[in-house]
């Protein structure tokens, strides 16, 4: 996980990156809230960045506990909290492989909007699960953040189709095993897995946990976002509202470049 925390550490972009995907923070936040039952809830936000989904959930009354493994995110999370009056109840610097300083069936929720986005080991990602399998409380709920084996495709295929022949064998590599073949030298895509709903939910499932869901966090606008950045609120509530009706689709989860699981912990 060093690489992982050196990505975020030198990384730029992450405070405004939920901003950026505007539609994605919108679909993914709101799909929480709607499966989340009642107020005052225990949540862990684990590798949770500069705290966008604490802060969110901190305001609908929700103790929120942050874990990040990047300084740098954590000292972004405080400024978010100073520009948006919101005190997180906890925000700490840890590692998802081991939540040793939390006692068993601490949490209602747990988010790992971040973790297994970077866990290309299947020993590692078991070990990121059974440490949230044994904070999580029996029946309590988790989202987590994926990213699909068509997300690098749909990117380079965007921004740089000339450059496909540097790409072309990792690309298949992704499709087939979800990681890379070799490096090409993007530390970011090199400690990168990715998966499709079917491997997501089996692999969930395997591991005890039931009523699982998959949905595309952008539904169908990933790579238009960009026109969405700066629309005006009235515009982007009717676009946003008409896209959620597609995020469930299960010919649309797939095609979308971020995935979103939900799922219910059995002990």
């Amino acid at each position: 996980m060093e690489q992982v925390k050196e990505i975020y550490e030198k990384y730029d972009g992450e405070y405004n990156r939920l901003i950026r995907h505007r539609m994605e923070f919108y679909i993914n936040l709101r799909y929480i809230n709607e499966n989340i039952p009642g107020k005052n809830l225990r949540i862990l936000d684990l590798g949770g960045g500069v705290g966008r989904y604490s802060v969110a959930l901190t305001k609908e009354g929700h103790e929120v506990t942050l874990i990040d493994l990047s300084e740098k995110n954590l000292e972004e999370a405080h400024r978010l909290c100073r520009e948006e009056g919101v005190n997180i109840y906890r925000m700490e610097l840890g590692n998802a492989l081991d939540l040793s300083s939390i006692k068993d069936d601490s949490f209602d929720i747990v988010l790992a909007m971040g973790p297994f986005y970077h866990i290309k080991e299947e020993s590692l990602r078991i070990q990121c699960i059974n440490e949230i399998k044994r904070v999580l409380k029996n029946d309590g709920k988790l989202f987590s953040a994926h990213l699909s084996k068509c997300a690098f495709f749909k990117y380079i295929a965007k921004a740089m189709p000339e450059d496909i022949d540097k790409y072309y064998d990792n690309l298949h590599h992704i499709i087939d095993t979800g990681i890379k073949k070799y490096s090409d030298g993007d530390i970011f895509t090199d400690n990168t897995y990715c998966e499709n709903s079917e491997n997501i939910l089996e692999f969930m499932g395997e591991h005890s946990f039931s009523e699982g869901q998959v949905i595309a966090s952008e539904g169908l606008v990933d790579n238009i976002e960009d026109n969405l950045q700066e629309l005006k609120d009235e515009y982007f509530e009717k676009i946003a509202e008409l896209n959620y009706r597609f995020c469930k689709d299960p010919h649309a989860v797939n095609a979308a470049s971020h995935l979103l699981y939900k799922g219910v912990n059995k002990k």
